[in-house]
């Protein structure tokens, strides 16, 4: 938070304890007083920090964010590693995880679960790369062609107003069943394509149909359909 603020830039800090000990502090009094510095709490303005106040305060440091980068997490347990896995979990906010140099040994981990590593810099514009899935993917993917038609099962079709289309299914679904090799939820899958959830669902009904995808009940989850040379 300090750093961002020293390099000329914005910062929103999310406290696991009340405002009044943390917002009068001298340290933060210049980021505050030049609006560079915006401090929450979803906590009594007097209350102390506690271990299960920063675990709950984890679910607002994502929920605002548009992406999260993990620098260094601990593996199966800690703050870092909770926080984490329920944004994965969940699929609503990008995960980066750090990638390259020394590594803490939750990293390796948190990309096996759907993390997505963090490029190496030199880094330009990184706007791109945290821009929410449903924004840069709106042209896209729409709920609806321009005819306002479904589109069929056929890769070449025609709209009412001779438009040719081509549909996305064929040039997505070995990707889709190659993150499937273990029962992943439709929200963290659309995530980890970038596109949104109706879109995904659609995708993997078409999966199933086809035999290429299995879905898993309670709670529903979706797989990838390996064939083997026994049957159950």
């Amino acid at each position: 938070m300090s750093g961002a603020l020293e390099a000329g830039g914005w910062a929103l800090g999310v406290l696991a304890e009340g405002l009044a000990k943390t917002a009068t502090s001298g340290e933060y009094r210049p980021g505050l007083v030049s609006d560079h510095l915006t401090l929450v709490s979803p906590y009594d303005p007097d209350s102390r920090w506690f271990a299960f106040a920063a675990m709950e305060r984890n679910k607002l440091l994502y929920g605002l964010g548009d992406a999260a980068l993990v620098v260094a997490s601990s593996a199966d347990s800690g703050g870092t590693w909770t926080g984490a896995t329920e944004a994965l979990q969940h699929g609503r906010v990008k995960v980066f995880v750090k990638s390259t140099g020394v590594l803490a040994p939750g990293n390796s981990k948190l990309v096996r679960l759907g993390g997505i590593p963090f490029p190496p810099g030199p880094w330009g514009n990184l706007r791109d790369m945290f821009t929410a899935p449903e924004e840069r993917n709106r042209g896209l993917f729409s709920e609806t062609t321009p005819a306002q038609m479904e589109v069929s099962g056929k890769e070449l079709c025609k709209s009412e107003e001779g438009l040719t289309m081509r549909d996305a299914y064929p040039l997505v679904v070995d990707a889709m069943v190659a993150l499937l090799r273990e029962p992943q939820a439709d929200e963290l899958l659309a995530a980890k394509m970038c596109v949104r959830t109706a879109q995904v669902k659609d995708w993997l009904k078409r999966g199933v149909r086809e035999s290429r995808i299995r879905k898993v009940k309670k709670p529903v989850r979706y797989v990838a359909n390996t064939p083997t040379l026994f049957t159950e």
